[in-house]
């Protein structure tokens, strides 16, 4: 139909669209009762389904796993994962090709959200904590706008961010926070995090390291007071949603560095001999081949979650899976095989959302 000029064309919202699809085609609910449950017109409720159909957010944003034998196959070789979410599809290898991937692993991670929430209790709060990056973006996009009044989201790293190299496209833990905060209802008091200064490349000047530019700034920090409220705040966690990086960025190519792991944030600070042992990372914390960061103090990169405890970096989310929470862990792409598979020998994460090919390597590697 064509629009009259000087009108937007009446776009409705996918976040609504997946929503009544959802209910529609995969609850088989009536639409009078969608219309009941949303509080939402019935006439609203079949433009959405028609709209849906015609824009393809059935086919795109209600996916169906390639092969569910694949992810019981992931879990029997990894049995304290709770869960495997497969976006199916061929080898991931170009830029396009991961950021294609992004939207798809972003509706699965929405939709575990959701059932986290229907099966939480009401009266009870539900703290989220969120990391940065394009996973996570994707994520917080996808959740359907709705007002959810026990859930509190939470940003698990405290990163100051400069100016970013030319190449960089570095999406901050605080913008995912705030979006997925907007979608559930923009309630006051229900998202918490605090900013911290950038680190300054030009103290190197001064004779300094890199590194020991980053634990000056980190011992300064540290002693602010509502910097330690937010930090400590965090320990109470329920949920953590982040994406596996690769932990050291030689192994990393430009042209997808950033997509691959957090050493956008640290250029001229951290050489590749600084991270020498780290396979991966997960929410800014780096590990080794063996999920851990053993006795190397210096991997403390940025105030995260933990930080003030006896569980500071990866260690963190690995008491969270020992006593029972949730660590949910984005992993893209054959270039992840190696980070993935020491993350899940750590025990570092407990629900795994994961590309087709990714998956069936891992199941095949020793």
């Amino acid at each position: 139909m064509e629009v009259p000029r000087g009108r937007t064309p009446d776009i409705p919202d996918p976040s609504e669209m997946r929503k009544v699809a959802r209910m529609y085609y995969l609850e088989d609910l009536p639409r009078q009762t969608i219309s009941a449950r949303l509080n939402m017109d019935a006439r609203k409720v079949t433009r959405l389904l028609k709209e849906a159909r015609l824009r393809k957010v059935v086919r795109i944003e209600i996916p169906e796993p390639a092969d569910e034998g694949l992810g019981a196959r992931l879990r029997e070789k990894y049995p304290h994962l709770e869960r495997v979410l497969i976006a199916p599809g061929p080898k991931v290898e170009t830029r396009k090709q991961y950021d294609d991937l992004f939207p798809r692993l972003g509706m699965l991670a929405a939709d575990y959200f959701e059932e986290l929430v229907d099966n939480h209790p009401r009266a009870a709060p539900l703290r989220i904590g969120v990391t940065g990056g394009h996973h996570l973006l994707a994520f917080a996009n996808a959740v359907p706008q709705q007002e959810r009044e026990n859930v509190y989201v939470h940003v698990t790293a405290l990163v100051g961010r400069g100016r970013l190299e030319k190449s960089a496209t570095h999406i901050e833990a605080n913008v995912v926070a705030s979006i997925l905060w907007s979608r559930c209802g923009t309630l006051p008091g229900h998202c918490e995090y605090a900013t911290v200064s950038a680190y300054d490349p030009a103290q190197m000047l001064t004779g300094m390291t890199g590194m020991e530019v980053i634990q000056t700034e980190l011992t300064k920090v540290e002693k602010n007071q509502t910097v330690r409220d937010v930090i400590e705040g965090m320990n109470a966690l329920d949920v953590v949603f982040g994406g596996i990086g690769v932990g050291n960025p030689a192994s990393a190519p430009p042209h997808l560095e950033d997509r691959l792991t957090m050493t956008t944030l640290l250029n001229r600070l951290v050489t590749p001999q600084d991270l020498e042992g780290a396979i991966g990372d997960f929410s800014h914390c780096p590990y080794d081949e063996n999920g851990s960061r053993g006795n190397r103090t210096n991997w403390r990169l940025f105030l995260t979650a933990g930080h003030y405890s006896g569980h500071w970096g990866i260690e963190f989310y690995k008491q969270m899976v020992a006593t029972g929470k949730k660590v949910v862990a984005f992993s893209t792409g054959p270039r992840m095989l190696q980070a993935t598979k020491s993350a899940l020998a750590g025990k570092i994460v407990n629900v795994l959302i994961i590309d087709e090919f990714t998956a069936r390597q891992i199941v095949k590697a020793n």
